[in-house]
């Protein structure tokens, strides 16, 4: 055979040609690289670095998921001609026959202008073309993952097949099959591997200790309490590898039916409990089936950026003194222990003995960059309804139901653009005199879109204000939160059906109980729980429980009337309400308590690696499922700017924490590739079924409109992720 060499020059006409590709790969990559590495001791560089700490680890999982379909593919004998490591234009890279070379490739490159001919590189002009192998391994411009190009396969046309026998499209149905899941079984691959070195390393994860316990949930009535550790779920063998993410998917997967069985271990005590729980549906979280547990925080105040820090103090002056990241060494001057969760224990233990009164938190960072001293805040418990109890089922006390104060303002929302404050205590809403927080809620909801008037007492001062509830999918709402009026015994309303009730006044002051002077609803309160559970009182009598007293209220009726005294009998649900449905707490956020979760040996962490990325699946499906229910707000949804910014702000905890967060992305990559959506590898894959059993293809024209439907919704997708995703970047 004859070697004619085409247009294009001798070979040394061809060397510049190779040396500025070469200058700008060196540009390109090679130069920023070294200026990062020289200036990484500055400061201001530090965040740029863990950009390009996050961008180089997506890349990673994004690469592994072609090698993947490139590994299988040649295993099938499918040619391929490029596997690039990277995006874009080609910089330079390795093909058998030819060597390593800078720029494209023959027939990548521009036209000859003269002979209008593909330019050959230098080898090509004096080698067999049998002698070049099949596949070019490339480095390309954009260091963004890396792509495989099969013969016989575009995503976008499908009407490019190729007759040759070792094309992808002339491969049997099987084989394709196998193409197609082998990136998605890589990215499984990839996360058990970083989940193992993750935990040979060791990890704080959340615990399974049991938090908040929602009123009358199945872990309520099974006796479940905060601090509580669960020992094994659904196992009589102790988990060694047991977190909170457990507790939730073993929920969450049951049928509703079948309880589930817990072994756990009740705070402060030595003796395991067990019991068969069964799941019931949560409204709240998309209908998912939940035992009513949430993870127990600790006393670390969350990390906020300088906005979230002004919002705080904003909605509560209390915690202006508060900093990010800071954490409560003292109680009231007392130390609290230092085990993960338990020190949330004896605050909400001290919370719940205050009785309203204020108590002193001692704050401590350990960035002295953030506060060089601890200091010491004083903080009012708030009476709130526990986890569970709704507007619905409002709580009383001895069947009388406080006024109601607006707790918190969100900006820019109907409540705050009419004037509302917090701490306003609402007197009068359209015709509704002194409401109470389920009038509140529910005359908002039925006024959705119309003009609502309101007159509130603040500080002594009446106030007149008309705002607007905007439409939501359950009526409408003004953007505040509301809690009793807790600073006065004023009775807002009674229950009903109450004995020794139906003869208050609506507006009337509880001036004494028992002849016990009282000034505001926490006396109130902690009068009717020592009624209802006096500490020397026997538990129950012969007939059954014990009996309740009767409590003499001493009222001031509203417009100047004589005081009254009215005896009020207490009923089994004063008990419930006062002792089951109330609680106090901070009134604001802290970060969930991590414990430390790691292997000693390799075989138990690639274990515990195989058993993480198990969780992570079925919750990325849970999430979807939440998605689907409106239940999970789309606006939670974030694409590559949002894992970008999560990645860089998660670095702040070490570099194990960003191993865990690119395992955890390599699971969703690897879920959201399968789902049968078209474009995406589990698309194709039902496109092969439908050819499995039609015994042909689609028609091209269908597979491309399909192809191009599916890209303008991840094109939508992708513009709505973005938006979520700058929202992130723009709070300071």
């Amino acid at each position: 055979m004859t070697f004619v060499p085409r247009a294009g020059g001798p070979p040394a006409a061809r060397l510049p040609r190779g040396l500025g590709a070469a200058r700008r790969a060196f540009y390109t990559i090679a130069l920023p690289v070294l200026v990062l590495a020289a200036l990484a001791d500055y400061p201001w560089l530090e965040s740029t670095l863990r950009y390009v700490y996050m961008l180089l680890g997506f890349s990673v999982i994004i690469f592994v998921h072609e090698l993947g379909h490139f590994l299988v593919a040649r295993a099938c004998g499918v040619k391929c001609p490029v596997f690039s490591v990277g995006m874009g234009h080609r910089l330079c890279g390795w093909q058998k026959g030819r060597g390593f070379t800078f720029g494209p490739q023959p027939g990548e490159e521009k036209k000859d202008d003269v002979a209008g001919s593909d330019l050959l590189s230098d080898v090509d002009l004096f080698l067999d073309p049998e002698a070049i192998g099949q596949t070019d391994y490339r480095i390309s411009m954009l260091p963004i993952g890396g792509y495989v190009r099969m013969l016989g396969q575009d995503d976008m046309d499908p009407t490019k097949l190729s007759a040759d026998p070792d094309s992808y499209n002339n491969k049997p149905i099987w084989q394709r099959m196998c193409i197609i899941s082998a990136g998605v079984i890589m990215n499984v691959i990839l996360a058990v591997v970083i989940f193992a070195i993750v935990f040979k390393v060791g990890i704080d994860r959340p615990g399974p200790v049991i938090g908040k316990v929602q009123y009358d949930s199945p872990a309520d009535k099974a006796g479940m309490k905060l601090g509580d550790r669960v020992l094994a779920v659904n196992s009589d063998e102790l988990n060694m590898h047991l977190e909170f993410m457990d507790i939730m998917i073993a929920s969450a997967l049951s049928n509703g039916r079948d309880a589930v069985h817990y072994r756990w271990l009740p705070y402060g005590s030595t003796q395991p409990r067990e019991d068969n729980i069964t799941p019931t549906t949560n409204a709240g979280v998309g209908g998912l089936l939940m035992i009513g547990v949430s993870p127990i925080p600790d006393l670390r105040f969350p990390a906020m950026t300088a906005r979230e820090h002004q919002e705080l103090a904003r909605l509560n002056s209390e915690f202006t003194a508060v900093a990010s990241g800071d954490r409560i060494t003292q109680i009231n001057g007392q130390p609290v222990a230092a085990a993960p969760g338990y020190g949330f224990v004896a605050l909400y233990q001290i919370l719940q003995q205050s009785a309203g009164n204020p108590v002193t938190l001692t704050l401590h960072n350990d960035d002295s960059r953030i506060a060089a001293a601890d200091r010491d805040i004083t903080v009012t418990p708030k009476l709130m309804p526990r986890d569970g109890v709704t507007d619905v089922t409002y709580p009383a006390i001895a069947g009388l139901q406080p006024c109601t104060a607006i707790d918190m303002v969100y900006r820019d929302t109907p409540a705050d653009k009419a004037g509302l404050k917090t701490g306003d205590v609402i007197l009068r809403l359209n015709e509704l005199e002194t409401p109470t927080i389920a009038g509140v809620i529910a005359a908002t909801r039925s006024n959705a879109g119309s003009r609502m008037t309101l007159v509130v007492d603040r500080g002594g001062e009446f106030i007149t204000v008309h705002p607007t509830p905007e439409r939501t999918a359950d009526g409408g709402k003004l953007g505040m939160t509301l809690r009793w009026d807790i600073r006065r015994p004023v009775i807002a309303a009674v229950t009903p059906d109450h004995a020794g009730l139906k003869d208050v006044i609506p507006g009337s002051v509880i001036v004494a109980v028992d002849g016990q002077p009282m000034t505001d609803w926490n006396q109130v309160l902690a009068r009717v729980r020592q009624a209802v559970a006096p500490p020397d009182a026997p538990a129950a009598t012969a007939g059954g429980a014990a009996p309740l007293p009767a409590l003499t209220f001493t009222l001031q009726p509203p417009a100047g009337a004589p005081r009254v005294d009215v005896k009020v009998p207490l009923e089994p649900r004063d008990r419930a309400d006062a002792l089951g449905k109330l609680e106090y707490n901070l009134g604001t956020q802290l970060e969930i308590a991590n414990e430390l979760q790691k292997s000693d040996t390799l075989t138990g962490a690639v274990l515990m690696g195989l058993d993480d990325t198990r969780k992570f699946i079925l919750q990325t499906y849970l999430t979807l499922h939440g998605l689907l229910n409106r239940t999970i707000p789309a606006d939670q949804l974030h694409g590559a700017l949002g894992i970008a910014k999560v990645g860089h702000d998660i670095q702040e905890k070490g570099f194990i924490h960003l191993l865990f967060l690119l395992g955890v992305i390599s699971v969703n990559l690897a879920v959201a590739n399968f789902l049968p959506l078209p474009i995406v590898d589990g698309g194709h894959f039902l496109l092969l079924i439908v050819e499995k059993i039609r015994g042909r293809r689609l028609a091209p024209r269908i597979e491309m409109t399909i192809q191009y439907v599916g890209l303008c919704l991840i094109i939508g997708m992708m513009l709505y992720v973005t938006y979520n995703d700058l929202g992130l970047f723009t709070r300071k």
